[in-house]
């Protein structure tokens, strides 16, 4: 029976192997591209979302910068401090020189 089996192995068409072993990879290889498609465009609409996630960010910023600029101008702290009851001084401002240095006696 062993001596069957091998000679009906050996006595198959080789071309028959070859053609079974090139389908089977030919599947394989369709499986493969279908997988690493499905995972590059997955990869590809995550990208997508970060870039738009990323401009609006940037938009963000921008407008933030702008209405910092727009708060902290001198005009609009000017106006915001007359809201708030304070009044222009009228006279300059006076400087005071530093105060002398005290010196200790020694005690007699």
């Amino acid at each position: 029976m062993k001596n069957k089996m091998k000679l009906n192995i050996k006595s198959q068409n080789p071309y028959k192997i070859i053609l079974s072993l090139s389908f089977a990879t030919l599947i394989l290889s369709l499986f493969a591209q279908m997988y690493l498609t499905n995972k590059l465009a997955v990869k590809g609409s995550e990208l997508t979302d970060l870039e738009n996630q990323k401009q609006e960010l940037q938009r963000s910023i921008s407008k933030l910068e702008f209405d910092n600029s727009v708060l902290s101008s001198l005009s609009n702290v000017e106006t915001r401090a007359v809201a708030l009851g304070f009044v222009k001084q009228s006279n300059g401002i006076l400087a005071i020189k530093d105060p002398s240095t005290a010196v200790v006696l020694p005690s007699h």
